[in-house]
This record gives structure tokens, C-alpha cells and sequence, in this order.
């Protein structure tokens, strides 16, 4: 009997968790729907741009001058990936 008495009260804790997981995500819904919550304009536009968009531009930049660099045939970065005889 002592076994399912733990059962229940496992049960009823998570059942409990679930009600409260819920209610909270109402009450965000509701604060996003009213405009009131600024935790989620937190980032601009401008700094989506700086943190993401620049350095993979950068990477995708230094990438095509490393092949560019790779095409000639006297360039010291092709000399290095060179394989030696």
C-alpha cells in the first residue's frame, strides 16, 4: 500500500507541474499579445546583423580569397597544401 501512495503523490506532483508549466505559458502568451513584455524586442535589427550576418560574411569572404589565393600557381598558400614528393 506504501508503494502506491508514492504513485499517487508522484502523479499528483506532476500533474500539479504540468498545470503550472501551463498557466505560466498563458500568462506569457497573454503578455506578448498585450505588448507588454520588451524581454523579447531585447535584440534590434542592427544587432542581429552585427553578431550573425558580418562574421559569416567574413568566413565566406576569407574562404574565397584562400581558393583565389590557391589558384595561382607561384602563391605560398598553394605551396603549403602542396603534398611534398
Amino acid at each position: 500500500m506504501h508503494m502506491f501512495s508514492f504513485q499517487t503523490t508522484a502523479i499528483k506532483e506532476a500533474v500539479n507541474l504540468m498545470k503550472l508549466k501551463t498557466d505560466l505559458n498563458r500568462h506569457y502568451r497573454a503578455e506578448l499579445q498585450a505588448g507588454e513584455n520588451d524581454a523579447v524586442s531585447d535584440t534590434s535589427r542592427v544587432e542581429n546583423i552585427l553578431r550573425i550576418t558580418m562574421p559569416i560574411l567574413f568566413c565566406i569572404l576569407v574562404c574565397i580569397l584562400v581558393v583565389m589565393c590557391c589558384t595561382r600557381a607561384n602563391s605560398p598558400i598553394c605551396k603549403i597544401f602542396e603534398p611534398q614528393a
